[in-house]
């Protein structure tokens, strides 16, 4: 797999299992990372380029780059509205077709 297929960074050392929980992480991280080496995980990983990976593009080029608001509420409001705007794009392109 490349690099950008996989959300646990290569480690520095080539021997070691990127997978591996080390030493120092969290429980929650050495849990992610156990996850994350699993065959479904990485099966449900690489479906992302077809599915958000596509979605958080086209929210940038609709200028969502940085939320200039402050608050969980309003970042919450901002985020719906461009997904409302991304499925009304989109419904509209497929009636269009």
């Amino acid at each position: 797999m490349s690099k950008s297929t996989h959300p646990v960074p290569a480690p520095r050392d080539k021997n070691r299992d990127r997978y591996a929980p080390q030493p120092d992480d969290a429980p929650a991280i050495a849990a992610w990372r156990e996850r994350m080496g699993s065959q479904a995980a990485k099966d449900i990983y690489k479906e992302r380029a077809a599915t958000a990976e596509c979605t958080n593009a086209q929210a940038r080029n609709r200028g969502l780059r940085q939320f200039l608001v402050h608050g969980v509420c309003k970042v919450k409001s901002i985020a719906l509205l461009h997904g409302l705007t991304h499925n009304m794009v989109c419904g509209w392109r497929l009636i269009a077709a």
